[in-house]
Formats: structure tokens, sequence, C-alpha cells
């Protein structure tokens, strides 16, 4: 009896091992850096709302982590609401009827394993006699999503801003100053930004002493990896665009109509809209933010692949009447130079944002339009189809935009009910002429 329990207890004691070494297996850092990925593919986001009284446009980055897009989305509902809190107090102070803004926009500044951290440039003009300029540094740890407040990454009152800028002859406060995590250390970001200032670098010696341990390993462990390479896996342009081919036109019918999106490209927006402009063999016009054709070339090759036509909707979607006319040129020309890397040609249109008017150095041809949706409350895609039909007549420019998914079904009816009523559907470039 005895040599049973003996076996029992030995097989008791290797399964116990077993179970031990797997568990210890799971739980080394090296064994889980390892399936970690070094990066996060990044997708971008817009939001564009003009309502009489204010415009906003607000890009920001999504990431595979839930956290971090719902600490950013946190951030940007704040933004709005404190824009549109000044807004309301400045209209009431103002004898005109002046128009707002507030304009974000991201930059990814560095990632590895372990952090990810953005930097968001915020313009807010609410009738000053300059806009304000800020921006706001968010670290983020990437396993459990966590944002990282500056003082986090210190030891114990050592967060002390004259250390780390001595030598300066005069030292932010606290409040002023963002602190970013970089490949080489940290870098220190004046919450306000003014012309002339520059940022404060500051390498892994002179900081390491203060940091907490773990943060000083990590720093010394961690790649540097550009922004360029860490947009969303759908983002790669091939490296020779395709070849724009251009859909035939029906026969003139008699009532013409053009139909031209905003604000894209999306990747998902975009192709569902290509594919109902192709199963009825309809062509249309896609001003493309620069910006947003740098994150989806690919799906700017569509378009133009497809027999679109593509004009230019400046880098960024800023209001342009803020901006001198050097700074308007290098939206355009970012813009015309990101086209033509991703389809091969540059645009000879150009729709400013906000349908603003305004010089600018370069020879595109202007693109308004006059008819769309009244923007203010929810609506049925049937609803706002139905809208756009009634103000339709010959040689009408819709305006709608290939980024809210909404627009899918809208552009199927719309193009449904056109099309019975006899109209033909051509590019813009064909009405102005």
């Amino acid at each position: 009896m005895r040599q049973p329990m003996i076996y029992i207890a030995t097989f008791a004691l290797v399964l116990l091992s077993a179970c031990s070494f797997i568990a210890n297996a799971n739980n080394d850092p090296s064994k889980a850096e390892d399936n970690r990925p070094l990066t996060y593919k990044i997708d971008m986001a817009t939001d564009i709302s003009e309502y009489k009284e204010y415009h906003m446009t607000i890009h920001y980055p999504q990431t595979p982590n839930n956290q971090i897009d719902q600490t950013i989305i946190d951030y940007t509902n704040q933004k709005k609401a404190a824009f549109k809190q000044k807004s309301y107090q400045a209209l009431q102070n103002q004898e005109n009827n002046q128009s707002y803004e507030l304009h974000v926009d991201f930059e990814i500044l560095y990632q590895d394993r372990h952090f990810f951290v953005v930097r968001f440039i915020e313009t807010m003009d609410v009738g000053m006699s300059e806009p304000l300029v800020e921006q706001t540094i968010m670290n983020f740890e990437k396993e459990e999503g966590n944002r990282l407040e500056p003082q986090e990454l210190f030891k114990e009152e050592e967060y002390d801003l004259e250390k780390l800028v001595e030598n300066r002859e005069e030292a932010p406060s606290v409040d002023e100053v963002n602190v970013a995590w970089t490949a080489d250390g940290l870098a220190l970001y004046l919450k306000q930004l003014k012309s002339g200032q520059e940022l404060i670098e500051l390498n892994q010696d002179k900081v390491k002493d203060m940091l907490k341990a773990s943060y000083v390993e990590l720093m010394q462990a961690n790649r540097s990896i550009e922004p360029e390479g860490i947009k969303s896996e759908e983002n790669t342009a091939s490296s020779s665009a395709g070849q724009a081919t251009s859909m035939p036109l029906k026969k003139d019918s008699g009532k013409r109509v053009a139909l031209t999106f905003d604000d894209g490209p999306h990747p998902k927006v975009t192709k569902n809209i290509l594919n109902i402009l192709d199963e009825h063999e309809v062509q249309a016009s896609f001003f493309m933010i620069g910006k947003r054709v740098s994150y989806y070339p690919d799906v700017a090759q569509d378009v133009a692949t497809a027999g679109h036509e593509i004009g230019n909707h400046t880098w960024n979607h800023p209001r342009l009447t803020r901006l001198t006319s050097e700074q308007i040129d290098e939206q355009i020309e970012m813009t015309q130079s990101e086209i033509q890397q991703a389809v091969g040609f540059t645009p000879s249109l150009i729709r400013l944002p906000f349908g603003e008017r305004t010089t600018h150095g370069y020879r595109l041809q202007p693109v308004g339009w006059n008819v769309t949706f009244e923007h203010g409350r929810s609506k049925s895609a049937a609803e706002i189809a139905a809208e756009i039909v009634a103000k339709v007549e010959d040689e009408s420019v819709i305006l709608l935009n290939d980024i809210h998914p909404s627009m899918v079904e809208v552009v199927d009816l719309v193009v449904k009910e056109l099309s019975d009523q006899g109209y033909e559907f051509v590019p813009v470039s064909h009405i102005q002429q």
C-alpha cells in the first residue's frame, strides 16, 4: 500500500513542478516581450464641424489600445467643451457675428514596446488679437494603457525643473511645461507656443539620477522608432502609383450634376463609396486632406485608378484666414506633394476649408458648391438624401464627405434618385468649364 502512495506523491510533485515551470515561463518578462509588438499600427481620425458661430477641426490618432484611445477621446471632448464655452462668451461680447475656430492636430513623437508618446497642437481663435496656440504631450504606458504624469517618472522630490533646465536664464514653472519621453532621454515642451521658443532636450546622462530605477532601465533598453514607420498597415503606398483610368462619360442627357467629397480619404468609408459609384458607373470628385493621404495613400490610389477626379483640400484643414501667405502656400504645396507621391500626378483643382476664399501662390482652379445639407441635428440617411435631392437642379455641385460612415447610404440614395430623374453625374471640372 505504501508503494502506490509513493507513486502518487511523486506524480503530484512532478505535476506541481511542471505547472510552476509553465507559470514562471508565462511571467518571464523576456518571454512576454518577445511577443509584444514593437510599435502600434496607427490610424488617423478626423472630426470636422462647421456652424455659423464656429468651426472645429480635430485630428487624433487611433491605436489598438482601447484605454489609450478612450483617454484621447476624453481629451478631445474636453477641448471641444472648453472651446464652445469660450466662443459663446466671446459672441456675447462681440457686436459683429464673427465665426471662431478650434483646430487640433497631432504628431506621434515616439513609441517602443513600452511607451507611446503623442503631441497635440491646439489652436483656438475666439476673437483675440492673436489665436491662442498651445500643446499637450501625452505619455502612455502600453501594458495597461495608462497615461503617465511627469512626476510619476521621477524619484520622490526629484521632479525639479530648476535642476532639469539649469544654465537657462529663466526656468519655466511646472505648470508651463510638458514632459515627453524620447529615445534618448526626455524633452520639455512649453505648453503655450510662441515664436522663437525651442524644446529642451535632456539626454539620459542628464536625467537618469532623477528617474525611478525602473524607468532608467527601460530608457537604456529602448529603441528609437521613426514616426513615419508606425502608421496603419493599410497605409503603405505602392512604390509605383497606379495609373488613373478615365471612366467613360455617358451620353449627355441634358441635365448634369457633380458629386464632390471633402475631408478624406478614409480606409473604409471612401472604399465603400467607391463601390457604390462603380456599381452605378458614376464619376465623382474627391478633395483630399494631405495629412490623411499620408496615412492612406492606397485609398487615394484607388480613387485615381477608378477614374475619379482628385482635388487639394489643404494639409490639415485649418481656417486659412488666420494664416500667413507663406503658411497657406505650405498647406497647399505639402498636399500637392503627398498626392503626387500617392497617385502619380498633382491636382489642378482646390477646395479651401469651410469654403473660404483667399489668395495663394498656386494656380489651382478653386471649386465651390451650391448643394449640401443643413447640420445641427441628427438626421437619418434618408432625410439627408431627400434634402439634397430637393435642392438639385441642372449644373448643381453637391458637397458631401467621405469620412463619416453614414454618408455611404446617403450616396447610394442620392445616386439612385438623381439617376432616375435623368441626371448625368460628371466630374466637377466639367461643370466649371
